[in-house]
């Protein structure tokens, strides 16, 4: 079945009236005309993306990418090399001083560059009233928030599935090292 009679079926199958529907489909035909269509549709509504779908069956996801100034804020092992880091936790700082915790980052580069930040950052560890485990279920240990990167994403989650809003954990960091201080709607 061509895919504009497959866009026709699911139109026929769903409810009138509802927040359920099919969304625009357009045929472009050139990467330029994708291109300009982000650029002057998706980007200034501030869209997800894009789905392109090529005729040869493949589909691409176009996103806008995010670039984000985080505070590192602890780190993990990699359980095979207990001297280079696994990942970072990352905290976003707010004016009065709160951290948000946004997540954390694996793509640290190879073993060497792996072996720095451990280097960096084990000097740095202080004592913590939060617990955190990573994605492989590692403890983070937090550390004084003396690095800031720049990290780049191309998705923030703002909705859960039942339509309610992420809620980030919130910290502080002092002379007796991070203490909860809470949490607050993320995205």
């Amino acid at each position: 079945i061509a895919y504009d009679e497959k866009l026709k079926a699911l139109a026929a199958c769903l409810p009138t009236g509802t927040h359920l529907q099919v969304v625009e489909a357009l045929a472009l035909h050139t990467g330029l005309e994708v291109f300009q269509h982000f650029e002057s549709k998706v980007l200034p509504t501030g869209g997800e993306g894009l789905v392109v779908r090529h005729a040869s069956g493949i589909i691409y996801k176009v996103k806008p990418e995010i670039s984000l100034d985080a505070a590192v804020i602890g780190y993990t092992v990699k359980a095979d090399q207990p001297q280079a880091c696994r990942s970072l936790l990352l905290g976003l700082r707010t004016a009065d001083g709160v951290y948000v915790v946004v997540g954390a980052c694996g793509n640290l580069g190879d073993d060497a560059q792996r072996s720095a930040w451990f280097a960096r950052l084990q000097p740095l560890s202080v004592t913590s009233q939060i617990r955190r485990a990573s994605d492989s279920g590692g403890l983070y240990q937090f550390v004084q928030p003396k690095f800031v990167g720049e990290f780049t994403l191309t998705d923030l989650q703002g909705e859960l599935s039942d339509g309610s809003r992420p809620v980030a954990q919130t910290a502080t960091f002092g002379e007796s090292g991070w203490v909860r201080a809470g949490s607050m709607p993320s995205a």
